[in-house]
Order: structure tokens, then C-alpha cells, then sequence
């Protein structure tokens, strides 16, 4: 038990002899008599006020629970033995005055939950916390200043009382308690010991009820906070933040997923176009085989005979460097076998096989016409079938056979089995299943981006319209019922009766925004593990309703609008208000048992949406926040909305690239028309007959309208002549003035085409100026040049002819040259539009990532802090209920009816 403390402790400033001199100094003038009676009843006064000091501090230190032992941190009762009341007569009172062993001084309560002075934390007698300031009053516990931290109302509550005080006696707040002051100890006699203003009722009885009224309202502060955040609003809360978590993880690895297959498709696709380009290519090179073989053939045999070899004649330097003209032709072989090999097997290592079913059929099965010669006696041919891929793998042979035949004879290579293979077949059986094979090819690459735009449109409903409506219908339903569960709280609140509500609205409330979750939770499990039976929980709720009863009903009797408030009890329940409540009608109650069974239909919906859109407690009716679930769900259906944009604008940007696919086809389609233009002039200028020259001045002439047609369709757009009845008979756009690059390569450039430029012609050269004109310029006179050749005598049709050499040094080099730097520049262009493409879903994947992250930290985890922050202010603010009404089951009604899932 605390042992006896001095006067200090027990709040009546007792006074001693010499605490009242000035007052003798103004008596002096009087008798003996006077003086000796003033003195009697003024120690009568404080023997008065001393004994009613003492019956309050034994008043507030009796069973009715307000000096309760805390809970240990174990969570075990703290066994305490109760205080030592102070037994004291007037007589005993009179002996300690005239004995002067006590002195005045303000009266410090004490209480058991470490509360001040003297007690340790757990209300046991703490010596240690003895210590005296140099003012004479004990030092502040710490504990007591964080309960009062902790409780900062009623704290400031208390120190408004004081300052009055102080103010009315004309002292400032901490001259007011200074022992040994002098106003401290004086009393005018016409108060009768019952002014309130001093320092001893106030300090001993008032203060000291404020203080077990803020115990009580922190005990159950801490109950409500245990109960609003319980498992009607967690287990909601918990689940919607993990939840959410997993379902935005869904919704990225489902976008993930679908971007992967999306990349692998297109890129597939794009390499597909380079198919196009090396088809090209090795057709381009096999007569640029055959241009060359007659041309050398020619060449040698004229050099032989001693022609004269002009420096511009097609056969130049065969007079005096016939190798220079044999390694021309190598290249060209090489070449044509490096493409012709990339286009069966695979370009850089990878094996593609060709995607076209019926196209592979022409490569592998035995299908194609072609002649072979034999070295027999007499020489012999016969007419076989190959796949196209053998027969370009003999073409290839053939070449190299040549410089075999070459090394052996020069003058006699046109005698050899070789060059009548290339002579035979190049230029009509290779040549016209090269183009027929390179036709089913672009028309399947062309056709399968709509297949690839099927994809897509699937991607969108299958991840826009299913998946991610599916997902975010989960989300709101998660959204929605922890929405519900917040309503616990907030109809708690809207369901206090009017008096109830006008009585909390006088009192003024502080709200600590600063307060430490982290302290709170701490304190909340510490509370939560001490178990408790239901003894004990009687007893808390009939100390609490003890000690504030008086204090309630005084403040109930001053509303004049609230006369009447029945009181049932520590198991009566607050349940509602008769209509008229805002006139000041009587408050009624209703037992929580009825509250219960108003909820029990509700009990089994597990789905927020079947429960009630309005909630009705004590005949006042609260709704769903719906704009704080569209704020939460707005960013999902945003994400939805552009999901389904972007792959909207997916599918129309892949459907564009089908027009540059048919503009890289004819682009293919004029470099090699030009290659077998310039075959099919030579093969007309090595003719010796005029039979012969006829036959292929009319395959000339035919070659010639297919080069302009297919020229003109690169440019202007349409279908070509050539392409009609054939499978990839397809309309192009029209390209010239489609980019700047186009523009300027076909008729801004005026510069040498040549990839080597140490050949470009100089000037002073016959076809210089030709050379330097720009791309279009230098075909538009090439055309006319072979039809005009066309239009000449046979006799004129020679190795001679300016037309030849036109065709020789600007056809053979800068238009052939100008044309492949052309079908590279179509081939990237198609390309990048699938860079455009991939870009956009690789910005939109980055987007998502950063979206989610944004959501989870400037959303769900604030979000999340806002709700267990509000349930704590409720909590707060319920606390301010008079103990009269039981708060505890009042919120439980609340939650039930809100939550009825727990």
C-alpha cells in the first residue's frame, strides 16, 4: 500500500501559523480576545477543508475500480493490494497543525495505470518516482504525460479549468501552484470552504473525476478501436489489398503473355518480307548469269576473230583482258548461288523453310521442265522434271563449269554442256517458275496479315473484353465490399441519438493527426493478448458507467431539449431515436438482441451487391460512396479502354503493311524484269540469223511493256499488266510521293547510283550527263533505247549499236545498282512499319508496368492507411458517448447491420 504522503498529496491547502501573518498584521489594532477567536475559526476552516480533501482521496481509492491494475505485458491481471485509506478526526487534524509538520501545497492525484507520482507502471508503489522538484511538488511520471498524450481532449479540458483559475485569482498558471505562495493559502470566510476556484475541491475532487473519466474513455477507446477494426473490417480490408495485388499481377503477366506471342508473330512476319527480297535477288542474279555467260561467250569469240572493242562496246577490254570478263561472270554466279541457297535454307544461320505450301512444292517435288545436255557421241539432250531447288543448284554448277571450260579453251565455252544449260534454261523454265515461286510467296506473306489481324482482334477480346472484364469485375466486387465494411464505423456514428450527438457537439474534441500507427497497433496488441472472461468485462463497464454517470447526467440535465434518458444498465443498448429526434424528443433504447435479429436475414450474403443498398439504423439510413469506388476502379477501366485502343490501333496498323508488301513485291518484281530485259538484248544481239533476231525482238518488245507497266504501278500505283491472271494479282498504292525518300531516290538525286563509286562515269564521258540525272530519268531512256533497238534493222542489231551501249554502261551499272539501293529502301520501309508496331506495344507494356506500380503506391497502400486511419478517428469519436449508453454493443449493432457477412 502507498504509505502516507504529505498534505501535498491530499489537495487541502493547510495553512500554519505563519502563512497568515499578514493578516495578524492587520488585526493587530484589536483586542486579545478578537485575535484569539479569528484565529479559532479560521483553524476550524481548515480542519473543514482538510477532512473534506481527505474524504475525497478516500473516495476516489475505494472498490468502484477506478485504481484497476493494467494488464501485465504477459497479458496476466497485475495483482495489486489495495490503497491505504487515510482515517483521520478533527482532533488527529488539530494535533498535525499545531504540530506543523505538514505544509500547503496544490494536491497531486494519483491513479494505477502508472499514473503519477508514487506508483510504477503497473500501480505498484514506485519510491523511485518520489523525487521532489525544486518547487516541492513530486516530479511528472512519463507514463502520465503519455496518457494524457494519448487522450489530448480531456487533457485540454483540464488545462482550460486551470487557466481560469489562475485567471480569476489573478496568477499565471504556474505561479498559481507554487508552494508557499501566499494567495495559495487564503480564503475569504464568506465562501464556506465550498468555492471550487481554489486548490483544494478543485485539485482534490473535480480534477481528479476528469481524470477517471479520461481513464475510462482511454480504456474504451482502445476496446472500440479493438472493435471497428476487427474482422468485419479487416478481413475485407486484408483481403482487397492482397487481392488486389494478385489481380493486378494478373492483369500485367495476361498482358505479358499476350505481348510475347504478339512480338514473336510480327517479328516472324517481318522477316518474312526479307524471303521477298532474297527471292528477288536470285532471280535478279540468274540472268544476270545468263546477261553475262552470252556476253563473255560472245565477247571472246569476237576478240578471237579480231573485232574492234570500242572502250564503251558492251564488249570491252575482251581484246585485251578476257579474264577481267570471266571473273565478271564468277561474281555473278556466286551471287546467284548464295541467294538461291537463302531463299530454300534460311539466310544468317537460321533454317526458314519456305512458309508457302504450294511454293515449297515447287522447290522440292519434280514438277518443273527443263533440258539437259549430254557429252555423248553424237552430244544428246533430254527434257527431265526437277524441283526448282536442284535445278538452281545445276544452274550454279553450270556457272562454275564455265570457268572450267574457260581455263581449257577460251574460244570454246560455248561448245561446252554447260553453257547450253544456261542458254536453254535460264531465261524461260528458271526464270518463269523463279517468278511463279516468288508470286505464291508474297501473295502468302500478303494474305497471312490478315491472319496476323485476326490474331490481334482475338488478343482484344480475349484480354480487353474477357480477361480483363473478368478481373476487374473481381476488383469491384473486392472494391465494393470493403466499401460496405467502412460503413460499420460511419452508421455507428449517423445512428447516435440527437441528444447524444448535441451533447458531443458542446464538448470541444482535439484530434492528434500526428498519432503513430505503429504505436497504436503496438498498444492494440498489447491490450489484445491479456485474455479476458466476461466477469471482468461486467465489472470494466460498471466501474466506467460509476465513474462518469454523474458527470453525464449533469450535462444531460442542462440540455434542455433532453430532459429524459433512461439508463438500463451495463446491458442496455442505444439503438435508436423515436421521430422528432430533432426537436429534443425522448431518447429511446433498444436491447441488442433486437438489433441483431434485424440483421440475421442478411447473414448468409457473401455478395456485397445482394445486400441492401440502403442501410437503416435507429430510423436514419446511410449509403455506398460510389464515387470512392469509381476512383478506385476508374484507373482499372482506363487501362481497360486503352488495352483495347491500342490493339485497335494494332490491327489497322498491321493491315497497312499490306500495301507496302505488294510495293516491296513490284519493287522486286522491276529489278529482275530489268535483269531479264537485258538478257533477253543480248540474246538478241548474239543471234546470227535474222530468224533468230526476229523471234527475240518479239520477246524483247513483249519484256519491255512488262518493265514500263510493272515501273509505272511502283510509282503511280495499280496492277500491272505482267500480274494479270496471275496469284498475286493485287492492286499497289501509289509510292512516289509517299515519303521523301522515295521521292528524292526516284527524282531529286543527281548524283552516281553505282555502289562503287570509283566507277561512276567522269565527266567528258558520251553518257555522263545520262549517269547524273536521277533514277527515273535514266529507266524513262532506257525504255525508249530498247524499244527503239526493237524498231532497228537486223543489220543494225550488233555489239556496235549506241543503244547496246547505253545498255551496257548505264543499264548494267547505275540503273541495276539504282534499282537494288531501291528494293532495300522498299524492304526497310516495310519493315519499319512492324518497328512502329512493336514500338507501340513495347511503350504500352512499359506503361502497364509503370501504371501498376503507380496504382499499388499512390492508391492501394494510401488507400489501405485511409481506412485504419478513419476506424481509429471513429473510434475516437464514439469514445465521447456518455457512459450511460453502451457504445460497445451500439457499434457491434452497427457492424452487424453493415457487415453481416462476420
Amino acid at each position: 500500500a502507498p504509505p502516507l504522503r504529505s498534505a501535498t498529496q491530499f489537495g487541502g491547502p493547510l495553512m500554519q501559523g505563519s502563512d497568515n501573518e499578514d493578516e495578524d498584521d492587520e488585526d493587530a489594532g484589536k483586542g486579545d480576545d478578537d485575535e484569539e477567536k479569528q484565529k479559532e475559526r479560521k483553524k476550524k476552516e481548515q480542519v473543514a477543508q482538510w477532512i473534506q480533501s481527505v474524504a475525497a482521496f478516500n473516495a476516489s481509492n475505494t472498490d468502484d475500480g477506478s485504481l484497476r491494475a493494467p494488464p501485465s505485458p504477459a497479458g496476466r491481471p497485475q495483482s495489486r493490494s489495495k490503497p491505504t485509506l487515510i482515517s483521520i478526526d478533527e482532533d488527529g487534524v488539530e494535533k498535525m497543525l499545531d504540530g506543523g509538520s505538514f505544509v500547503s501545497g496544490p494536491y497531486v492525484p494519483r491513479t494505477g495505470r502508472g499514473g503519477g507520482p508514487g506508483y510504477d507502471d503497473n500501480g505498484n508503489d514506485d519510491e523511485e518516482n518520489d523525487e521532489v522538484s525544486p518547487e516541492g511538488r513530486p516530479e511528472a511520471n512519463p507514463d502520465w504525460e503519455r496518457q494524457v498524450a494519448d487522450m489530448p481532449d480531456e487533457a485540454a479540458e483540464i488545462e482550460a479549468q486551470q487557466e481560469a483559475k489562475s485567471s480569476k485569482s489573478g496568477r499565471k498558471p504556474d505561479e498559481a501552484s507554487k508552494p508557499g505562495d501566499d494567495g495559495q493559502s487564503e480564503m475569504s470566510a464568506g465562501d464556506g470552504g465550498t468555492e471550487i476556484d481554489g486548490q483544494s475541491v478543485a485539485s482534490g475532487c473535480s480534477a481528479h473525476d476528469e481524470i477517471l473519466v479520461d481513464f475510462r474513455r482511454g480504456r474504451l477507446l482502445k476496446k472500440l478501436i479493438l472493435l471497428i477494426r476487427g474482422p468485419s473490417l479487416m478481413v475485407p480490408l486484408n483481403k482487397f489489398t492482397k487481392h488486389s495485388l494478385l489481380n493486378i499481377l494478373a492483369i500485367v503477366v495476361v498482358h505479358i503473355i499476350f505481348f510475347a506471342i504478339f512480338m514473336s508473330q510480327s517479328t516472324t512476319r517481318a522477316g518474312q518480307l526479307y524471303t521477298i527480297f532474297r527471292h528477288g535477288q536470285a532471280i535478279d542474279r540468274s540472268q544476270i548469269v545468263y546477261y553475262r555467260a552470252l556476253r563473255t561467250e560472245h565477247c571472246l569469240k569476237l576478240a578471237a576473230g579480231g573485232a574492234t572493242m570500242p572502250e564503251t562496246n558492251i564488249c570491252a577490254k575482251a581484246d585485251n583482258d578476257p579474264d577481267f570478263v570471266m571473273d565478271d561472270l564468277q561474281d555473278a554466279v556466286e551471287d546467284y548461288s548464295t541467294f538461291h541457297q537463302d531463299v530454300f535454307l534460311g539466310a544468317n544461320g537460321e533454317v526458314e523453310k519456305i512458309i508457302d505450301p504450294t511454293a515449297r512444292s515447287l522447290w522440292n517435288d519434280d514438277a518443273m521442265k527443263v533440258r539437259l545436255y549430254y557429252d555423248t557421241d553424237p552430244p544428246s539432250e533430254r527434257e527431265v522434271e526437277k524441283g526448282l531447288w536442284e535445278v538452281g543448284n545445276r544452274l550454279a554448277y553450270a556457272g562454275r563449269e564455265l570457268q572450267v571450260a574457260y581455263s581449257q579453251e577460251p574460244t570454246s565455252i560455248g561448245d561446252s554442256r554447260a553453257f547450253y544449260f544456261v542458254r536453254e534454261n535460264t531465261p524461260r523454265a528458271i526464270f518463269q517458275n523463279y517468278v511463279h515461286s516468288i508470286d505464291l510467296i508474297s501473295r502468302f506473306i500478303h494474305d497471312d496479315q490478315g491472319e496476323l489481324s485476326n490474331a490481334i482482334i482475338a488478343f482484344l477480346i480475349v484480354e480487353s473484353v474477357v480477361v480483363l472484364t473478368l478481373l476487374h469485375l473481381y476488383q469491384l466486387h473486392l472494391t465494393v465490399f470493403v466499401e460496405r465494411a467502412r460503413l460499420g464505423g460511419m452508421l455507428a456514428m449517423v445512428g447516435l441519438p440527437i441528444p447524444v450527438l448535441k451533447l458531443m457537439h458542446k464538448k470541444p474534441l482535439m484530434i492528434l493527426e500526428d498519432d503513430s500507427d505503429e504505436e497504436q497497433e503496438e498498444e492494440e496488441g498489447e491490450l489484445g493478448k491479456r485474455p479476458r472472461n466476461k466477469s471482468e468485462e461486467e465489472e470494466d463497464h460498471a466501474v466506467a458507467v460509476k465513474a462518469a454517470k454523474d458527470a453525464a447526467r449533469k450535462s444531460f440535465a442542462a440540455e434542455d431539449d433532453s430532459k429524459k434518458l433512461l439508463a438500463q444498465g451495463p446491458t442496455s443498448h442505444l439503438g435508436g431515436s423515436a421521430a422528432g429526434s430533432e426537436a429534443g424528443d425522448m431518447v429511446t433504447y433498444m436491447p441488442s438482441s433486437e438489433v441483431t435479429s434485424l440483421t440475421d436475414k442478411h447473414r448468409d450474403h457473401k455478395n456485397p451487391f445482394k445486400l441492401p443498398k440502403k442501410l437503416q439504423y435507429n430510423s436514419k439510413s446511410l449509403f455506398t460512396s460510389w464515387g470512392k469506388i469509381f476512383k478506385l476502379m476508374l484507373p482499372f477501366f482506363l487501362w481497360q479502354l486503352a488495352v483495347a485502343i491500342v490493339w485497335a490501333v494494332t490491327v489497322a496498323m498491321v493491315e497497312d503493311v499490306k500495301g507496302p508488301i505488294v510495293s516491296l513485291a513490284l519493287s522486286m518484281r522491276v529489278v529482275y524484269r530489268f535483269s531479264h530485259v537485258r538478257a533477253t538484248a543480248i540474246a538478241l544481239i548474239v543471234q546470227d540469223t535474222d530468224k533468230g533476231k526476229d523471234q527475240w525482238k518479239e520477246q524483247l518488245s513483249t519484256q519491255v511493256d512488262h518493265l514500263a507497266s510493272e515501273y509505272d504501278a511502283l510509282l503511280y500505283g495499280g496492277i500491272p499488266t505482267s500480274l494479270e491472271g496471275t496469284v498475286f494479282e493485287l492492286e499497289a498504292p501509289a509510292i512516289a510521293f509517299e515519303s521523301q525518300q522515295f521521292k528524292s531516290n526516284f527524282f531529286q538525286e543527281k548524283k552516281c547510283f553505282r555502289a562503287d563509286k570509283s566507277k561512276c562515269l567522269q565527266p567528258g564521258h558520251p553518257f555522263y550527263e545520262a549517269s547524273q540525272n536521277g533514277l527515273d530519268a535514266m529507266m524513262r531512256r532506257m525504255i525508249s533505247e530498247l524499244r527503239l533497238l526493237v524498231a532497228d534493222n537486223n543489220s543494225d542489231v550488233n555489239y556496235l549499236n549506241q543503244r547496246v551501249d547505253f545498255l551496257h554502261q548505264i543499264g548494267s551499272n547505275d540503273i541495276t545498282d539504282g534499282l537494288q539501293s531501291t528494293a532495300e529502301l522498299f524492304t526497310s520501309h516495310t519493315s519499319a512499319k512492324y518497328d512502329e508496331v512493336q514500338s507501340l506495344q513495347i511503350a504500352l507494356l512499359v506503361i502497364t508496368l509503370a501504371l501498376a506500380a503507380m496504382y499499388i503506391y499512390f492508391a492501394l497502400w494510401p488507400y489501405e492507411k485511409e481506412v485504419k486511419r478513419e476506424a481509429s478517428h471513429v473510434a475516437g469519436l464514439l469514445s465521447h458517448t456518455p457512459a450511460e449508453m453502451d457504445i460497445r454493443r451500439h457499434l457491434q449493432g452497427a457492424l452487424k447491420k453493415a457487415c453481416p457477412w462476420v
